[in-house]
């Protein structure tokens, strides 16, 4: 086991794009998992409470990254996430082949702010539950994570079922980094809110080339 942490202030904002914009950025093998013929980009936001490296305790972190949801080489369904940021802490994963980069990222239950990237939004969870786009597994329960770190790396990740409320934003919002990765993403996202949740982050490792 690698790292075990509680996430707080998980907040996920989703939208339905092309899937021919997702395509050329996914590895050879691998194909986006459609919701009515739709492919799905997420930004995800959380805080890392305090966890364990095995039986070593560490302290937490922020992190924010994008993801999108795949079927792999071998047919399973899985994440691929295209970017990694992390508070300074969170480079303790670099050992580990995870890519992250240093910034800084205000988090809590009301907003999510890291001006370096481009994110700057608030919100109002509602308490009700959060209409996701049906996908299969829902969003948030892929155990299985790939990115691209000095060839492709996979990780398994095992947690508790998500129990995601439905958020309203409030005010200006910017997802710069969705855009930058270049995704049409003109229509406002389907956002949703969670705390608590415990995971355990196994080992990473390498995938062959084909």
């Amino acid at each position: 086991m690698v790292f075990r942490h509680v996430a707080r202030h998980y907040f996920l904002a989703t939208w339905d794009v092309d899937p021919d914009q997702v395509n050329p950025k996914l590895p050879e093998g691998f194909r986006p998992a459609l919701v009515d013929g739709r492919a799905l980009v997420s930004l995800a936001a959380l805080r890392l409470s305090s966890g364990r490296i095995g039986r070593l305790p560490i302290p937490g972190w922020r992190q924010l990254y994008t993801r999108t949801y795949v079927t792999d080489r071998s047919g399973e369904p899985a994440v691929f996430i295209f970017s990694f940021r992390v508070t300074l802490l969170g480079l303790l994963e670099l050992p580990f082949g995870v890519p992250v980069r240093s910034t800084l990222i205000g988090l809590s239950e009301r907003s999510v702010i890291a001006r370096g990237p481009g994110v700057l939004l608030t919100f109002a969870p509602t308490g009700e539950p959060a209409e996701l786009p049906p996908l299969e597994p829902p969003l948030g329960s892929h155990e299985v994570a790939y990115w691209r770190a000095a060839g492709l790396r996979r990780a398994v990740a095992r947690h508790a079922p998500i129990r995601w409320q439905h958020v309203r934003l409030e005010g200006e919002a910017r997802f710069d980094p969705v855009l930058a990765l270049g995704f049409d993403v003109p229509t406002p996202p389907v956002c949703a809110y969670a705390d608590g949740v415990e995971f355990r982050l196994g080992r990473v490792e390498k995938v062959a080339p084909l």
